[in-house]
């Protein structure tokens, strides 16, 4: 595949990852509507910065990280505008495996051939390179986009089919969303028992009870001050809904899920939503 990427959607996320591409060989012109994004890839490898995919002469290979579904709709509408044939798409946003499918389907119809690979971390693991990639999609097609999937993370392909790897990212989301949420409701019991909460997470988080959400974001629990933010509330709001509506979809009972997503909704309704996920914590005070 061409060496010209076409980065869709340079946001918290995506910034760090399109330079991660670029820093890898690759000729990165990023695409987003706001502002701020070209002034935040200014001190990056990505070479250009546009507003508009009309902008772009040729979408050779095209990463796409927008943030819904109907963004993902309007995205392709627009793309088939131009000419697809041969191009390369690789879906790294988590919008479902019903939106992907749809999309990927319409974009197929048009020659292009197309990824499913929505990613897991957080921003500062955007620049090492340890993002987990849920990917799926024909072997060839991986194999031919390999490279780029490589400066980003690891390869662990999920399955042939497009959304599969949507669907393994819903299984994530709803495991983390739910550890989040459980390490928040925890510290915040400790403290209300008259507990020193940080020598209760200290207590605890190597036994039968610690999970990587417990220890990762229990500390930003705790902490005092403004929070550097790894990863939004919002993004939660989003997954956690995902979550549960896929389970009601599918017939599976989800409801941890739903408590859950009752409390990121509660955290949005306190308008925290571009807050650190932790801060999920603050619905508890």
């Amino acid at each position: 595949m061409s060496d010209n990427i076409t980065f869709i959607g340079v946001g918290a996320i995506g910034l760090p990852v399109a330079a991660r591409i670029a820093e890898a060989g690759h000729r990165v012109t990023g695409v987003d509507p706001r502002p701020e994004a070209a002034e935040r890839a200014a001190g990056t490898r990505i070479e250009s910065m546009v507003t508009n995919m009309s902008e772009v002469d040729e979408l050779a290979t095209v990463v796409v990280m927008v943030a819904t579904p109907t963004q993902l709709t309007g995205l392709v509408d627009d793309a088939l505008e131009q000419d697809l044939n041969g191009s390369g798409w690789i879906i790294m946003s988590t919008v479902g495996p019903d939106s992907v499918r749809t999309e990927a389907e319409r974009l197929q119809a048009a020659g292009a051939m197309v990824i499913d690979s929505p990613v897991s971390g957080d921003i500062p693991g955007t620049g090492t390179g340890s993002l987990t990639l849920f990917t799926s999609g024909a072997p060839s097609d991986i194999e031919a986009l390999g490279d780029v999937l490589d400066a980003v993370g690891p390869r662990n392909v999920v399955g042939e089919r497009i959304g599969e790897g949507q669907a393994f990212k819903l299984v994530n989301q709803h495991l983390c969303a739910i550890h989040i949420a459980a390490a928040a409701e925890a510290l915040n019991l400790a403290d209300r028992m008259g507990l020193d909460p940080e020598k209760a997470l200290r207590a605890v988080e190597n036994g039968g009870a610690g999970s990587r959400m417990l220890s990762d974001r229990g500390p930003r629990m705790l902490a005092l001050g403004q929070i550097e933010v790894h990863n939004s509330i919002g993004i939660f709001v989003k997954d956690a809904g995902m979550v549960v509506h896929t389970g009601h979809r599918c017939r599976a009972q989800v409801p941890l899920a739903e408590a859950a997503n009752q409390r990121y909704r509660l955290a949005a309704d306190m308008d925290l939503l571009t807050e650190d996920d932790s801060q999920v914590i603050r619905t508890y005070r």
